[in-house]
């Protein structure tokens, strides 16, 4: 049988109309799975239960799914054009969505980048143990999630009453937001802060422990015992080049900025701590000078300075 030129025409015409409808169509699944991203994103660090987050932002992008099943449907029909979309939904989209509220629960704000590490307390998760018969609180390690938490289980348990003890700190960081509330927890319970440890290496409080530190009615350290930098997420070290950054991200970064600095002027000190810390890299530390420690109110005691090449400063 022979088919005429105008048939073949036709054939061909009609297959491209439904190639070019099925980019068309493919291109609108993007765009809805764009906007739902970006609705998981903005909420995936609070989730508790995915399915309900995944619900509601897909509700959010109500009209972009319709935009999509309105042009797959003139593409081939609705049930073929609703069997595809499902199909799309469960094996491509939700995975996706998935990851994105598992990478978030990664995404702490952290002061040390490094790992921590059980083999070394000061790279472990902050411990603490009581010296001088309860007069002194030994808090060593990386300020984790449960922290505030195990000081507070501690508390209890030595039965420690206001203004009776000093935590002495010895820590390179930690997540921002358990710093905060240990730091408050130490102020409401009219404790002091030092820097040091029993042991004969030099001690340090740094970036994310600072704020820890400024909890403290009373704040006692060396001049070079104090270091900061910015604050920064973990994923941002493990995969700089991933694209995981939008307005939700930029509001999150004011509202931490805003806290910090509302806490720093809580602890009694200047909230120049604050630009300071800013203008350092995530990956360098900056130690605090004798003047800054002075005049910014983060030392609040008179110091005899003992470690070998540091020069004397005093602070009234």
């Amino acid at each position: 049988m022979l088919v005429g030129t105008a048939q073949i025409s036709s054939a061909a015409a009609q297959d491209d109309d439904l190639e070019k409808c099925i980019l068309d169509a493919a291109s609108l699944f993007d765009t809805y799975k764009e906007c739902v991203s970006q609705v998981i994103s903005y909420h995936a660090a609070k989730v508790t239960k995915p399915a309900v987050i995944i619900s509601f932002a897909k509700r959010q992008c109500g009209v972009e799914r319709q935009n999509y099943l309105k042009r797959l449907t003139g593409c081939m029909g609705r049930d073929v054009a609703q069997a595809m979309f499902e199909a799309e939904e469960e094996g491509s989209l939700e995975p996706h969505l998935l990851r994105l509220i598992e990478n978030a629960g990664r995404q702490k704000i952290h002061g040390d980048k490094s790992a921590p590490d059980a083999s070394d307390p000061f790279q472990a998760p902050m411990s603490f143990q009581l010296k001088d018969a309860g007069r002194v609180i030994e808090a060593t390690g990386v300020v984790s999630e449960e922290t505030p938490e195990a000081f507070e289980k501690l508390i209890e348990k030595a039965g420690l009453r206001a203004a009776q003890a000093t935590v002495r700190l010895n820590s390179p960081g930690g997540y921002i937001a358990p710093a905060l509330k240990l730091g408050r927890m130490i102020r409401k319970l009219g404790f002091s802060t030092e820097v040091g440890k029993s042991a004969d290496s030099r001690p340090e409080c740094m970036s994310a422990c600072v704020f820890v530190f400024l909890g403290g009615v009373r704040r006692a350290a060396e001049v070079g015992h104090l270091g900061v930098h910015r604050f920064y997420e973990q994923l941002a070290i493990d995969d700089p080049d991933r694209k995981a950054y939008d307005s939700g991200d930029l509001a999150e970064v004011q509202r931490l900025t805003g806290e910090l600095v509302a806490y720093v002027s809580e602890m009694g000190a200047d909230a120049r701590l604050v630009a300071r810390a800013a203008n350092v890299a995530a990956d360098e530390i900056s130690h605090l000078t004798g003047e800054e420690l002075r005049d910014w109110r983060i030392v609040l005691v008179t110091l005899v300075l003992t470690w070998p090449n540091v020069v004397p400063t005093s602070f009234g």
